[in-house]
C-alpha cells in the first residue's frame, strides 16, 4: 500500500491540470509554430489588471509551456529533466514547508530539525512527481481562470479555474495563496471540487504517523518517489 489512497491520488492528478494541462498540448504539438490559441483560453483579456495572485497562476502555465516546446528533444533523452522544469516553473510558486508543515500537523512538532527537512523535501518530490504524471495524462482541455475571491488589503486570495472535460463534468480547481515576508505570493493549498489537498494529505500522513512513526512515514514516501520517477515515453511524445 502507498502513502496515498488511489481516491487521494486521482484527486492530486486532476488538481494538476490548471498547471500542466496546456504543457501536455505543448509536448503532443511537436514542432508546430510557438504561438497558440490556447493562450486565448488561459488568460483574459484584462489579464494585465488582473490580482497579482491570478497572474502568478496564469504565468506559471505559460512558463510551462514554453519551457517544454524548448525542451521537448532533451525530454526524450532524459526525462529527469522534467523534474528541473518542475521546480523552476511550478515548484517555486509553493510553499513547500508551510505546507508540509500543514499535513504533518501534530507530528511537525514532534519531528526534529533533520525529519522536519527530510519530509519536506520528501512530500515535495512526491507533489511534483505527481504534476509530472499529469502533465502526460492530460491534454486538450479549456482552462478558465476567474478573477481572485479576497478582500482588499488580504494576505490570503483563492484563484479558481475550471478545467472543461469533454464528455463530462468539469472540475473546479481553488489555489489558495498567501503573501509571505517578501511580499511574494504563494500556494499553501489546492481544493479540488471542495476538497483540501492539504487536508486530506494531512488525513492520509496522520495514522500513518502514529503507526509507523515519522522515520516509518518519511520511508514510504521516499519508496513512492523511487517508484514514480517521471518517465516519458507516453503517447503524448
Amino acid at each position: 500500500m502507498t502513502p496515498i489512497r488511489k481516491t487521494a491520488l486521482r484527486a492530486l492528478l486532476s488538481s494538476a491540470i490548471a498547471f500542466s494541462a496546456a504543457a501536455g498540448n505543448a509536448l503532443a504539438a511537436g514542432d508546430q509554430p510557438s504561438a497558440s490559441p490556447a493562450n486565448d483560453t488561459l488568460f483574459p483579456a484584462d489579464a494585465a489588471q488582473a490580482h497579482p495572485a491570478q497572474a502568478l497562476v496564469e504565468q506559471a502555465v505559460s512558463d510551462m509551456i514554453d519551457a517544454l516546446k524548448a525542451n521537448r528533444d532533451a525530454l526524450k533523452k532524459d526525462p529527469a529533466l522534467l523534474d528541473q522544469l518542475l521546480q523552476q516553473h511550478v515548484t517555486k510558486h509553493f510553499d513547500m514547508p508551510g505546507m508540509a508543515q500543514s499535513v504533518l500537523a501534530v507530528h511537525w512538532r514532534r519531528a526534529n530539525d533533520q525529519q522536519k527537512e527530510r519530509f519536506t523535501n520528501a512530500f515535495s518530490t512526491m507533489l511534483m512527481r505527481t504534476y509530472a504524471a499529469a502533465l502526460l495524462s492530460y491534454s486538450d482541455q479549456k482552462i478558465d481562470i476567474l478573477p481572485v475571491r479576497t478582500t482588499p488589503g488580504s494576505d490570503k486570495v483563492t484563484v479558481s479555474t475550471t478545467i472543461e472535460q469533454p464528455g463530462g463534468p468539469d472540475i473546479s480547481i481553488d489555489y489558495r495563496l498567501s503573501r509571505d515576508s517578501n511580499n511574494q505570493w504563494k500556494v499553501y493549498d489546492l481544493s479540488i471540487e471542495g476538497v483540501s489537498m492539504v487536508t486530506t494529505y494531512r488525513g492520509q500522513y496522520g495514522p500513518l504517523a502514529r503507526r509507523s512513526g515519522i522515520d516509518g512515514l518519511l520511508q514510504r514516501i521516499e519508496d513512492f518517489n523511487q517508484k514514480n520517477a517521471p518517465k516519458l515515453d507516453g503517447p503524448n511524445l
